[in-house]
């Protein structure tokens, strides 16, 4: 107690040490004298003494490794934070003052509030617990008891109950009829099939992921914000009386259709995984980020979200998609769909571009001048221009119809992929191959000369296609510094060769000591070496 952990002003910060006299050892007079006692995350295992500051009303005592606490003999307690520890057992029923009770993540098998009436925020989770009683506490205004082996949970007399989080439990029904002043639900995680939330008009954030439910009705539900109906057998979700709704997920579903035409203030939209065929976002002018990948959508038409910052639609049926009015978009991902073109031109700060196995015959992204990342593998291209896009990072071309690619200007590069090509030549000398993990070139039988920094240094590298890293080639090809057939720097009267042209024999006569001898097809292509 000899550090600052005496709190004097309420803001559960530590102002002053407990040993006021300076004789290095706590007094009696000194521990009755004080009101708020700050000792989080100080290493502690043991609170012995406590039992002697009898006047505390506020203890703080998070992240130490404390396995036994006696609180009994401070009856004006009203406040007790005690999570992180190692705690197995917990007595609070001489603290009828307690308010705050915060003991998460410790090994609490049971804690017994029924003394505790005046208790408002309470907080269990992250324990051992099997059942816990609050018929008790009609003050409570905030409820945790997530993560804990919790079968059923009564809140039928909770009636200022505000915040309840009961996710990961293994509740199988929660009735919260009786709970008209709830704000927040979440009860993720657990085998609840219905909820009646009728009651709940004041509910503004509902969770209920990773249940087993079947349908639910939020039409009385007007200042619902958040919903997250993740990963349930839900077949229908009538978000038509939620005008104030922002955020929805509804991914892993079974939904066929979803009508957002009333939901104006939505920002973030999660509906991947379901049985959508088509998706109306004409009257969503604030959505920012959507991801609707695995559906069974035929177009996507983003001219009236002009906020759209993200959106991921892979895996759908997807010919047609507009994207031209969305000037602040950073992300575009549709893979696996049926695209043929895909116009990004105005899409000046466009930084991700995954358009992978479509049926894409040409790709400008000449006016995508901030893009990092690109990945248009597996579609008809026959030629793929980045001299304009300098920040690029990663560049997946593979399996197309390419004959020419040059990154020597992307000194940012660390993956690259042009395998399954028609590729002749290729350039990677960027000053910077060292930095590149990744550089898939096999595929390309007309391909025999690879441009690179350092020929010793890229003979060297390993191909592991089993993991997705290393310098795959086809053996065909080589590494070289310089793959341009070129005299520029020999004066012609050093040199004859002869005869022209050359069938069986070619002459060479030069003024200079020959060392070796490399010919090059005029596609560069290695022919002979000595």
């Amino acid at each position: 107690m000899n550090e600052a952990v005496v709190d004097t002003d309420g803001d559960r910060w530590g102002d002053i040490d407990a040993d006021t006299n300076n004789d290095g050892e706590i007094q009696v007079s000194e521990a009755q004298a004080v009101v708020g006692l700050i000792i989080s995350n100080k290493n502690i295992a043991s609170l012995e003494g406590l039992e002697y500051f009898v006047n505390l009303e506020v203890l703080l005592c998070r992240k130490n490794s404390i396995h036994t606490m006696d609180v009994t003999n401070l009856q004006y307690l009203t406040e007790l934070w005690c999570e992180e520890n190692q705690l197995t057992e917990l007595d609070v029923t001489q603290n009828t003052y307690l308010q705050w009770l915060l003991c998460d993540s410790n090994q609490l098998t049971s804690i017994d509030v029924s003394e505790n009436t005046y208790l408002e925020h309470f907080s269990i989770q992250l324990n051992q617990i099997t059942e816990i009683d609050v018929t008790q506490n009609p003050f409570l205004y905030q409820f945790t008891t997530a993560h804990n082996p919790i079968s059923s949970l009564d809140i039928t007399q909770n009636l200022e109950l505000r915040h309840l989080f009961c996710g990961n439990n293994d509740l199988t029904s929660l009735d919260v009829t009786q709970n008209h002043q709830l704000i927040t639900l979440g009860f993720y995680g657990n085998q609840i099939s219905s909820i009646d939330v009728t009651n709940c008009p004041q509910l503004r954030d509902l969770s209920f992921s990773s249940n087993v439910m079947t349908s639910i009705d939020i039409t009385n539900n007007p200042l619902l914000d958040n919903l997250d109906s993740s990963n349930n057998p839900l077949h229908t979700l009538n978000v038509t009386q939620n005008p104030e709704l922002r955020y929805l997920r509804c991914g892993g579903n079974q939904l066929s259709d979803l009508d957002l035409t009333h939901n104006p203030e939505l920002v973030n939209l999660v509906c991947y995984t379901n049985n959508l065929t088509s998706l109306n976002l004409t009257q969503n002018h604030q959505l920012e980020d959507v991801n609707a990948s695995n559906n069974q959508l035929t177009e996507l038409d983003f001219s009236n979200n002009p906020n759209l910052y993200f959106f991921v639609a892979s895996n759908n049926n997807i010919s047609s998609l507009n994207i031209t009015q969305n000037t602040i978009l950073n992300g575009a991902i549709a893979e696996n769909n049926n695209l043929t073109q895909i116009d990004t031109s105005n899409n000046p700060v466009l930084q991700f571009l995954y358009c992978n196995n479509n049926s894409i015959n040409q790709l400008d992204i000449t006016q995508n001048t901030e893009l990092e990342y690109l990945r248009c593998g597996f579609n008809n291209l026959n030629s793929l221009d980045t001299s304009q896009n300098p920040l690029l990072k990663v560049i997946y071309f593979q399996d197309n119809h390419i004959t020419s690619y040059d990154a020597s200007q992307h000194t940012a590069l660390i993956r690259i992929d042009g395998s399954n090509n028609a590729l002749i030549n290729l350039n990677i000398k960027n000053g910077f191959n060292t930095e590149i993990s990744k550089m898939y070139a096999f595929g390309n039988p007309d391909l025999y000369c690879i441009q690179v920094d350092d020929e010793i240094y890229a003979n060297n590298q390993i191909c592991d296609q089993p993991n997705f890293t290393g310098w795959c080639k086809d053996e065909t090809a080589s590494y070289s510094e310089d793959c341009q057939l070129t005299t520029k720097d020999f004066a012609t009267t050093d040199f004859k060769l002869f005869p022209n042209p050359a069938q069986n024999v070619l002459t060479i006569q030069s003024q200079e000591q020959i060392d070796s001898v490399r010919i090059f097809t005029l596609e560069g292509r290695l022919l002979l070496q000595t």
